[in-house]
């Protein structure tokens, strides 16, 4: 069977088939979450991308664009949705006739990767990274399947361990092998959770449904995959921010938190990646986390609870701002007084406790464990492995600013 397909050139590449409506609809709320989640005020077109950022585009008129472009056959996109229709009863297999994804961080439970394939598929294909991505779609707006091509510069071993152990507990998409050399994984049906700006004091109280269910999720998820080890992994990813911390008070706290977090008895899988963009819901209850391209086995018991609501934080500045300086300011003011930043270190030690059986334990390094995760974070951005939000300056004075209390 041959489709049609509009050519989108920018602002991502990609082809979008018109047999069916939900590609191009689906096209236009992943350009919307793209900017609302990047940063946009850091843009060269910044107050107006940050603008709509915050709004968001509205995916109808972006399917009405795309409608009136031109259509060209797309055979090689073709060739992987007749692949899925011969692979069909194989997914349905390996995906325990679940759809995985259809509830609340659950377990999985039946849904839509069951029976007979369905009588139309369309596809839309997007470049990503230099990565192929085609989201396949049958009867409703949620792709029913997600393909992706291979990344040379993750651990694609790690990724499927990862997404084995977290799909088991309703958390992540399943793995289903390969169909046309791209890896497979069942579709969720949420969308990634909306990023707001920071603005009066408590501002963050807006996440707090969302931020409940993610929570839950990620005790649950310490609590399956907890196994015995040392944080050595977060040791030494820790250790290029020391000469960095001025502070000699900071710099003394840091050593003395790093040395505590050595009585850490257990590990757990981490996400290692949580921001908006891979946190999905629907109605702000957790759907499943995407994205485990970086997915660390030995991670940390709670440091994603963290990371999520910091992210969230950080990515919240980017709707209005570019400065660095807003960035820290907005943080230090939020870290004690803002209900995300309560509700995540709660999260944090709720974590601990699954993972380890022991509130004692938890109660003993929370804290070190928290001053540790932004050790973690300024070493990350020394050695160049950040990202856009941050600098070392301003890393270090957030990292100064957690261990003065």
């Amino acid at each position: 069977m041959s489709g049609r397909y509009a050519r989108v050139r920018r602002p991502r590449r990609a082809l979008v088939s018109t047999d069916l409506p939900w590609p191009a609809l689906f096209l236009g709320e992943q350009l919307s979450h793209a900017l609302n989640h990047g940063l946009p005020a850091h843009r060269r077109s910044g107050p107006l991308a940050a603008a709509v950022g915050r709004r968001g585009l509205p995916a109808p008129a972006v399917a009405s664009l795309v409608a009136r472009l031109p259509h060209r056959p797309a055979p090689a996109t073709d060739a992987v949705l007749d692949a899925v229709r011969e692979a069909w009863p194989t997914l349905v297999a390996a995906a325990g006739g679940a759809g995985g994804g259809g509830g609340d961080g659950g377990a999985p439970r039946p849904g839509r990767l069951a029976g007979d394939a369905p009588a139309r598929l369309a596809a839309l294909e997007v470049d990503r990274s230099g990565r192929r991505f085609v989201f396949v779609f049958a009867d409703d707006p949620h792709p029913l399947l997600v393909l992706k091509s291979p990344d040379a510069t993750a651990d694609g071993a790690a990724e499927a361990e990862a997404l084995t152990r977290a799909a088991a507990l309703g958390l992540a998409p399943r793995c289903l092998g390969r169909i046309a050399g791209l890896e497979a994984q069942e579709g969720l049906t949420g969308r990634p959770l909306w990023v707001r700006p920071p603005g009066r004091p408590g501002w963050s109280g807006a996440y707090t449904d969302a931020y409940a269910s993610l929570g839950a999720g990620l005790e649950r998820l310490a609590s399956a995959t907890a196994v015995p080890g040392g944080p050595d992994r977060l040791l030494a990813d820790a250790q290029p921010a020391l000469p960095l911390v001025r502070s000699p008070r900071t710099r003394l706290l840091v050593e003395a938190a790093l040395r505590d977090v050595r009585r850490l008895t257990h590990r757990s899988l981490q996400h290692h990646d949580l921001s908006a963009q891979n946190w999905l819901v629907r109605d702000d209850a957790l759907v499943g986390l995407v994205d485990w391209d970086t997915a660390m086995l030995d991670g940390v018991p709670g440091h994603d609870a963290l990371h999520a609501a910091v992210s969230l934080l950080e990515h919240g500045v980017g709707l209005r701002s570019r400065s660095p300086e807003r960035v820290l300011s907005t943080f230090t003011r939020a870290w004690h007084e803002e209900p995300l930043l309560a509700q995540a270190r709660r999260a944090h030690r709720a974590c601990l406790v699954a993972a380890t059986g022991s509130e004692a334990l938890a109660d003993r390094l929370a804290e070190p464990l928290q001053l540790a995760f932004f050790a973690r974070r300024l070493g990350w951005v020394a050695v160049g492995d950040g990202h856009a939000a941050l600098d070392v300056d301003t890393a270090e004075r957030m990292l100064d600013h957690v261990a003065r209390g």
